[in-house]
């Protein structure tokens, strides 16, 4: 049984480049680390996930040795992923301590191989989107100064977070578990 700590996001430039990248990151320790910091924004990975995660390009761009391309990222994420899937490793997260999978680590795929992509399973895909919401609407309260907002818009936001706060409700309701919400 192999262990690894993940990196905080403090430590992600060290550990990944230099002596420390020829020392430590073997192969599933780098699919942990880069599962932990990378998420699937959206379409062809062009939006941002919550911080400190970044999109696979994104996290290709920090010039991470090794990991300086997007199929690079792909394939250790995707790695991590079918861990997960096949139940030899748990979702990891800056700062954790994890447990490396037992198992060979996928092979690169042969010029001319066709390569299956890996989804995320339902779940992961829901926590994603559901963090996402929370952190626009954070945005919109810390960010966005709601004095400058003309009246029409203010009112289309309003008619919004409410759609919202129903579809939370009937969803809680759903799971069993409703918290009263006061306006």
């Amino acid at each position: 049984m192999a262990w690894t700590h993940i990196p905080t996001a403090a430590e992600l430039s060290d550990r990944l480049n230099g002596l420390d990248a020829l020392l430590t990151a073997r192969n599933w320790e780098r699919a942990a680390i880069v599962y932990a910091f990378t998420g699937v924004g959206g379409p062809r990975n062009s939006k941002q996930p919550p911080p400190p995660k970044m999109n696979i390009r994104t996290f290709a761009r920090q010039g991470f040795a090794g990991l300086t391309t997007n199929k690079s990222v792909e394939h250790y994420r995707g790695a991590w992923v079918l861990a997960i899937r096949q139940g030899w490793a748990r979702p990891a997260e800056p700062g954790q301590d994890v447990e490396l999978p037992g198992h060979p680590f996928p092979s690169w795929p042969t010029k001319g191989e066709k390569v299956e992509r890996t989804w995320r399973p339902l779940e992961e895909r829901l926590f994603g989107q559901l963090d996402q919401a929370a952190t626009a609407v954070h945005r919109l309260t810390v960010v966005l100064p709601m004095s400058d907002l003309d009246d029409g818009v203010r009112d289309q936001l309003r008619a919004r977070l409410n759609a919202l706060r129903a579809e939370a409700d009937t969803a809680l309701d759903a799971l069993g578990h409703r918290v009263a919400i006061t306006a």
